[in-house]
């Protein structure tokens, strides 16, 4: 498999041809679709079965959130698929539906082309490639850049 953007799942539609809207669509190889009009490339609006692209990871997987079912709390993003904290790995949908689990299923008209636990293993190896080095560094906050701390105090008291 390419390298695909963060955040971007390869997917096959499976619904009836269909036309786009005006915008970005990207093959999974990474391209952006394009077809032929008298030869020239044009962005590809046009959508049949078997068609195979990039869409938001979410859309391709679903998601799961968990609410605070007293609304005290932003809900917290689980990730990707059905997820659940292995301290509610026992209850039944019923009672983590209680607790505010929330799961989000992907787009009917498109299926993965690849299982979730692979997608991930890969963006995940992917993740560790990326991975920037740090870089220590010390700034002094709040003071001029020809300034000196001790001069900057002395001029404040």
């Amino acid at each position: 498999m390419p390298d695909i953007p963060e955040g971007m799942a390869p997917a096959r539609y499976k619904g009836h041809g269909v036309g786009l809207r005006e915008g970005n669509y990207y093959n999974t190889d990474g391209s952006k679709r394009k077809r032929l009009v008298d030869g020239t490339p044009v962005d590809n609006l046009s959508l049949e079965p078997g068609d195979e692209l990039l869409l938001q990871d979410e859309d391709v997987y679903g998601k799961t959130l968990l609410f605070d079912p007293q609304g005290n709390r932003q809900p917290l993003y689980l990730g990707l698929g059905r997820v659940v904290k292995p301290e509610h790995a026992d209850l039944s949908d019923k009672e983590r539906a209680e607790l505010g689990y929330e799961r989000h299923l992907g787009r009917p008209d498109f299926e993965p082309i690849e299982p979730l636990e692979k997608f991930l293993k890969r963006r995940e190896k992917a993740g560790k490639k990326e991975k920037p080095k740090e870089v220590p560094q010390s700034v002094v906050v709040g003071q001029p850049a020809n300034v000196s701390a001790e001069q900057g105090e002395s001029e404040e008291s």
